[in-house]
């Protein structure tokens, strides 16, 4: 996904969300926020992490990067 299709998606009132594995943070995109942001952080590990992305992803308004 380029930039002009994130911000098609913001526009839309999308949040689009990814991962920062070696971070062991979550980074967003919202229409407020068009540069990345740390979202959630602290994670004890990848596992957590992709557990709480996967649960943000179930909303009907979240897109993965």
């Amino acid at each position: 996904m380029d930039a002009t299709d994130q911000k098609k998606l913001l526009d839309q009132g999308f949040v689009i969300i990814r991962e920062d594995a070696a971070g062991l943070r979550i980074k967003a995109k919202t229409k407020s926020r068009c540069e990345w942001h740390t979202l959630q952080r602290g994670f004890k590990s990848y596992s957590e992490m992709r557990r709480v992305m996967d649960a943000l992803l179930d909303g009907p308004l979240t897109v993965e990067d």
